[in-house]
């Protein structure tokens, strides 16, 4: 904005001559400039506001263009210091102090240019953003919605929204090779079912290769011909994406927009993201019918709730067997509509909250009906099986109760009385216990609880009215600990508790499982902390061999310049007695680098890889190199160890990418930081020059000059003293004059009389007089 026109002119072509494609829109006055916020505020990328204004509330201009929510950069062309000051108190990014000097403008426009790239720069940031937060919008809908149409009507109008496309249009492919519009929004929805999907078209070539397509300017684009009931005035550009792979292709997206270019590669990829949310939705809708024909089949009563206990699915056994109408209660909660099914609420809410699968028994009053009910939550609603075995409850109690210590036979199995006495036992729980059948039959559980100890710290380990699931630490005949998982349910017959049945699980493997899980994490942690390559590879090597524990390990890495695994650091018994005289280029450790896959590798024993190891897990660190480990001997790695030291180098792989993406970061802070200081002193120098050629013309005479030159030299950082010499009518020696000298004091300005008459000083003055250099 600027009532100069030749400013104007100027600007425009100092910017034409860095980028051609800068458009520059000229107003006078601020309200012209208003009227153009409103009537184009999506095209502005920056403003250059030259300042002072007529009005002189060019303050006031900056607050006004962001209090309206134009956030663009305000790059000020400001007439003097203190102007320039004033708006950028007011809100402007950035400003430059005009003169009449050409290199000013062409300052002025590198300013605005830099401008123009940084809110390039932020938009393309913010566009990205929302389109990831639209896909993940759209696949959470396509969760949660009932129907399909719901979800690709929604998956239109969104895509639609954030691409600000003219139309989208979701084509599903038929049998017989046509097409039918399953969604639209935009123009194509108010033209009855759309663009047509004719052969030869962006949409139907798409659909027919499988890859994206992107036409930035569908007149000069000869791939594909023009829709049908697009019209001379309809789309310029436009791409779509197929859905679903070559083997379950279901249809297409396909996007278009009034403007040639409008839509990018980034674009292209978030339409692939759309359209496999859409795939995965129609594969989901596919599914649920497949599955609802299975479930209207079978004898088990079926139903299903969403999050919120809404009715989902009800199938015809659960109509007849539950006492209830499909069409009474699809759709209610199911404690509003059939209150008597409370008495599975609890069990149905622990169920939810755990997230894992629940069974259990519950008698229902209103069909007198004793039901086993299996409960699989999920996180968009519950799936629920419901067995009548009221007949199996009240004729086999004995056949339940030894029926469940043949389900775990293989586990140490027993069962109690009402009065907490063993009533039955099987051979398992002899060998894990040391105690003989006869000496336990009969006995109180305190005769194996003075030789466990709870886990938790509790007083009684084993005690008669224990339920649930406790851990134990057994002591068994071997004088050995094993840790125990002791899991036991109330046996209840019409009602009326007659005993418990138990299972004493040996869980010392899966308890060392999950200490070597928390060991891993905690060392994962400490790695995440480390701020250099070597300290996260050296924490590798300690984390692998304190989590194997006797384990040796070596840790190579890739050469570039060798094309070859080097070793780099050792930890563990009889590392590093071995060096390689060379990096590894070939055998099984570089051929599991090479794929990228974890594989446990045979060496030779004398081989030099790892010292007296011969069978080790070789862990690709992506790109970095690769962790080798391995215990002693011709141990073999069991499965625990392979998935451990797979955690873990995948944890050094991303902690190493993400080293040398924050080096990189800094390396480029370290450059950009050098330019702007680079350019902070050419804005000093050439504010020095333009003050002494300004001085030079306004000085009456050349003592003025001389003088005023030097008062902007000793104000310019670098400089303390400067002095001119004139030729003294005496004895010809070069001497400043008293009033010659500036930035110093008088002692020193009468000192430099005799310097300047003396060598070396004198002999250099003379020089640089006859040189004029």
């Amino acid at each position: 904005m600027s009532d100069d026109d030749a400013f104007a002119a100027s600007l425009d072509s100092s910017l034409s001559s860095l980028d051609e494609t800068t458009v520059v829109r000229h107003v006078r006055t601020p309200a012209a400039a208003r009227a153009e916020f409103v009537a184009a505020a999506a095209a502005i990328s920056c403003i250059v506001l030259a300042a002072p204004t007529a009005a002189g509330d060019e303050g006031a201009f900056v607050r006004d263009i962001y209090t309206q929510g134009i956030d663009v950069p305000v790059v000020v062309a400001a007439a003097d210091q203190e102007t320039a000051t004033r708006a950028v108190e007011a809100g402007a990014t950035d400003y430059v102090v005009r003169d009449d000097d050409p290199e000013t403008m062409s300052w002025l426009a590198f300013r605005v240019e830099r401008a123009l790239g940084e809110c390039t720069l932020a938009r393309s940031h913010r566009d990205r953003i929302e389109q990831q937060r639209v896909v993940s919008e759209i696949g959470t809908r396509a969760l949660t919605a009932v129907d399909l149409d719901s979800t690709l009507d929604h998956a239109a109008s969104r895509v639609r929204d954030v691409l600000d496309a003219s139309s989208v249009t979701i084509f599903e492919g038929l049998d017989d090779g046509a097409f039918r519009v399953a969604a639209a929004a935009g123009w194509s929805a108010n033209r009855g079912h759309g663009l047509a999907a004719a052969g030869g078209t962006q949409a139907v070539e798409t659909y027919r290769s499988g890859r994206s397509t992107l036409v930035d300017d569908f007149d000069d684009d000869e791939r594909f011909e023009h829709a049908t009931g697009a019209g001379p005035s309809g789309p310029k550009s436009g791409m779509g994406a197929a859905i679903g792979g070559d083997d379950t292709r279901w249809g297409v997206i396909a996007v278009h927009g009034v403007a040639r270019g409008q839509f990018s590669d980034d674009d292209v990829l978030f339409l692939e993201n759309i359209a496999a949310v859409v795939g995965a939705a129609t594969e989901r809708n596919e599914l649920k019918s497949a599955l609802s024909e299975v479930l209207e089949r079978m004898d088990e009563a079926v139903m299903g709730f969403d999050a919120d206990w809404r009715v989902t699915y009800v199938n015809s056994t659960a109509e007849h067997g539950l006492g209830m109408s499909a069409a009474a209660v699809l759709g209610t909660r199911i404690w509003d509509s059939v209150p008597e099914s409370a008495v599975f609420r609890e069990e149905f809410e622990r169920a939810m909250e755990r997230q894992e699968p629940a069974t259990f028994e519950q008698y229902y009053d209103r069909l007198e009906t004793w039901y086993a009910v299996r409960a699989y939550p999920s996180e968009t609603g519950l799936s629920v099986y419901f067995t009548d075995i009221t007949e199996r409850l009240e004729h086999e109690v004995e056949a339940e109760q030894y029926g469940r210590m043949l389900a775990a036979v293989a586990d140490a199995v027993y069962a109690l009385d009402d009065e907490g006495r063993f009533a039955a036992v099987n051979p398992a729980f002899e060998r894990l216990t040391g105690l003989e059948r006869d000496r336990v039959i009969g006995s109180s559980t305190a005769l194996l609880a003075q030789h466990a100890t709870a886990t938790d710290g509790s007083d009684e380990a084993f005690a008669s009215t224990s339920q649930g699931i406790v851990e134990l630490d057994l002591w068994t005949p071997d004088e050995g600990v094993v840790r125990v998982e002791d899991h036991r349910t109330p046996l209840v017959v019409g009602g009326e508790e007659v005993g418990s049945v138990g299972i004493l699980r040996d869980v010392t493997k899966r308890h060392r499982y999950e200490r070597l899980l928390a060991t891993l994490h905690d060392r994962t942690r400490e790695m995440m902390g480390a701020t250099d390559r070597q300290a996260v590879l050296r924490a590798a090597v300690d984390a692998c061999d304190e989590v194997l524990g006797d384990a040796r390990t070596e840790l190579f890495v890739f050469d570039e310049a060798d094309t070859s695994l080097v070793r780099v650091g050792a930890a563990g018994t009889g590392l590093g007695d071995k060096p390689l005289d060379g990096g590894l280029d070939r055998g099984g450790i570089w051929d599991a680098f090479v794929s990228g896959e974890v594989r446990v590798v045979e060496l030779a024993p004398d081989g030099g890889v790892v010292d007296g190891v011969e069978r080790v897990i070789a862990a690709p660190l992506g790109r970095h190199g690769v962790l080798v480990t391995g215990h002693p001997g011709t141990v073999a790695p069991n499965e625990v160890d392979v998935e451990f030291v797979n955690l873990l180098s995948a944890t050094v792989e991303e902690l190493l990418e993400r080293i040398d993406a924050e080096a990189e970061l800094r390396e480029r802070d370290r450059r950009l930081e050098a330019q702007n200081e680079a350019l902070t002193r050419l804005d000093q120098i050439n504010e020095t020059i333009r003050n002494i050629n300004q001085s030079l013309i306004r000085a009456p005479t050349r003592g003025a000059a001389l003088s005023e030159v030097a008062e902007h030299l000793v104000d310019t950082d670098g400089i303390t003293v400067v002095w001119h010499a004139e030729v003294s009518d005496i004895d010809e020696a070069y001497r400043p004059p008293s009033d010659a000298v500036h930035g110093a004091d008088t002692a020193y300005a009468d000192r430099l009389g005799e310097v300047a008459t003396a060598d070396p000083l004198c002999s250099l003055l003379e020089a640089a007089v006859e040189s004029r250099e």
